[in-house]
């Protein structure tokens, strides 16, 4: 990995579609190597969100999106970036420390920024969760 991070350091997430950014969260680095970032986001973190759909639920050109401030639901993330991967990977948990979930989030690969790391996609995302019992889903956004 190009960057020197430390656990400790703060950081910016930033997903980038069509040049633009469409959301930003900070994190904390929980640790990183020469192939891999591991970045923990702490439950209600301010983060800035796409609304990417209008009132009748109909999808609007990512150029169109609003970006609302919000905080991150539920009790964290830890999200894992491995250099060159199209995609990262993050374990959610519950309220009451319980693993309940990963989910895969289909991406270019993440690239350092000054602020953090910028990842980012040029067409949907798809990920699809799994739930700790092994129920599972897919979905497209």
């Amino acid at each position: 990995m190009r960057q020197s991070w430390q656990p400790g350091d703060q950081l910016l997430i930033r997903h980038v579609t069509l040049g633009r950014v469409v959301f930003a969260m900070p994190a904390t680095v929980a640790a990183a190597d020469d192939s891999e970032l591991v970045l923990w986001v702490a439950p209600e973190t301010p983060c800035i969100y796409p609304i990417g759909s209008d009132a009748d639920r109909q999808v609007r050109p990512p150029g169109s999106w609003e970006l609302r401030e919000r905080q991150w639901y539920g009790a964290g993330v830890l999200h894992r970036f491995r250099e060159g991967d199209a995609h990262s990977l993050m374990h959610i948990w519950d309220d009451n420390g319980r693993f309940t979930a990963w989910y895969v989030n289909l991406q270019q690969p993440f690239r350092p920024s000054r602020l953090g790391v910028d990842r980012g996609t040029t067409r949907s995302t798809s990920g699809s969760t799994r739930t700790a019992a092994g129920a599972g889903r897919t979905r497209t956004t």
